[in-house]
Order: structure tokens, then C-alpha cells, then sequence
């Protein structure tokens, strides 16, 4: 479309041929290109697995539909039965569809990143913390010392050990 527009700018301009004379081939071109527009978009869908960029793509195919559909209500009502008026433009139901299906993207990929960030907190709980006890582990501890070992400061132990806590403690 973009070589067209600059042919037509070009005729129009050495007045070889004015706007109106090219509008329908323009419009024919147009109609093209949503087609090619909703071919794309779905093989996209095809090879993509991603639920929230599905969604994406879903509304983008959907809204270029409605604007094809207006596209060809206006061209019918042009070209082939002026007595027909369609008061209706449907383009507004199809901009609805794709900010709804961006909406429902956002929420898939918020949902997929608390899950994770959940579970990766739950995953370091479980790494570094005691299941029966609760306290922190030989891991944790291991990372803490290391902490202080870094850290350069003086720093104290302290060990203790109860005799005979195993046989309470099973």
C-alpha cells in the first residue's frame, strides 16, 4: 500500500489521474491487505504457545475482522446499493475486543509472575528451613557464616549441645 500511495500521490500530482480515480484499487488493496493481516497474525497463533500473547493475537485478528467487515458494509454501500445506509459502524466492538484481550494478557502474565515469585519463595523456605523444626538449616547457616566471613567484623558463636536430646527429640 505504501508504493501505491506513492504512485498515486505522484498521478495526482502531474495531474495524470486524481485521488478519486485510483479509490477503488486502493480499497481493493486494502481489503488485501487485511486478509494477509489475519493470515500472519494466525499462523502467529499456531506456532506460538504463549497463552497470553494468544490473547493478544486473538484480539488483533478479531479487531482487524470488524474493520474488515466495516470496510466491505462501506464499500457496499458506495459502490454497489447507495440506497442502502448502514448507520452502524461495528470498528468500535472490534477496538473493545483487542483492549479486552490486552487486558485479559495482562492478567495471564501478572497470574504467571506471582506464581512463580511464589513459588520460588516457597522453593527457598523449603531450602533453608528445618520441615519438623522450623528453624533454619546447615544451608542457611552455611550462607550465614559465609555472610560473616565476607563481612570482616568480629563475630561470635555460640554451640551448645543437650545430652541425651535425640531420645526426646525421636
Amino acid at each position: 500500500i505504501g508504493l501505491f500511495n506513492i504512485i498515486s500521490w505522484l498521478l495526482n500530482a502531474f495531474n495524470i489521474v486524481h485521488f478519486p480515480g485510483t479509490l477503488k484499487c486502493y480499497h481493493v488493496l486494502m481489503l488485501t491487505d487485511y486478509v494477509v493481516c489475519v493470515v500472519c497474525v494466525c499462523m502467529e497463533l499456531y506456532k506460538n504457545k504463549s497463552r497470553e500473547l494468544q490473547s493478544i493475537l486473538c484480539g488483533i485478528c478479531l479487531y482487524i475482522c470488524f474493520v474488515f467487515a466495516d470496510t466491505v458494509f462501506y464499500l457496499i454501500d458506495k459502490y454497489t446499493m447507495p440506497s442502502i445506509v448502514i448507520q452502524e459502524a461495528i470498528m468500535p466492538a472490534g477496538i473493545l475486543i483487542l483492549v479486552i484481550s490486552m487486558v485479559f494478557s495482562s492478567v495471564i502474565r501478572l497470574q504467571r509472575e506471582f506464581g512463580a515469585k511464589l513459588e520460588a519463595e516457597t522453593l527457598n523456605q523449603i531450602a533453608h528451613t528445618d520441615a519438623l523444626t522450623k528453624v533454619a538449616n546447615r544451608l542457611s547457616c552455611e550462607e550465614c557464616f559465609a555472610m560473616y566471613a565476607q563481612n570482616k567484623n568480629p563475630v561470635i558463636i555460640f554451640n551448645f549441645d543437650l545430652d541425651s536430646f535425640k531420645q526426646i527429640n525421636d
